[in-house]
């Protein structure tokens, strides 16, 4: 599970995440396949029944080392966190 506070923050980066990757698909293929096989676990994460908060972001500061702005979306995910009301 995604702690709650950390959901929508969560949500939003998945989606940031996929959103670039269609962008970048034609300029940095190899890129965007890693970027894919990072993102597919990250919905998992939403059903463990133990706490995946850290492994979600741990698989976005994967992502975000790989070309096309992907680190971008760690900087604006940790913003959210950090602002999240808990």
């Amino acid at each position: 599970m995604i702690r709650e506070h950390l959901r929508a923050p969560a949500l939003t980066a998945l989606h940031r995440v996929l959103v670039s990757a269609r962008s970048q698909a034609i300029e940095h293929p190899h890129a965007v396949a890693r970027v894919l096989d990072a993102a597919e676990l990250m919905p998992l994460l939403f059903l463990s029944q133990e706490d995946a908060s850290e492994s979600f972001r741990a698989l976005l500061v994967v992502i975000s080392c790989e070309p096309g702005g992907f680190a971008a979306i760690l900087a604006e995910y940790d913003d959210s966190v950090a602002t999240a009301p808990r």
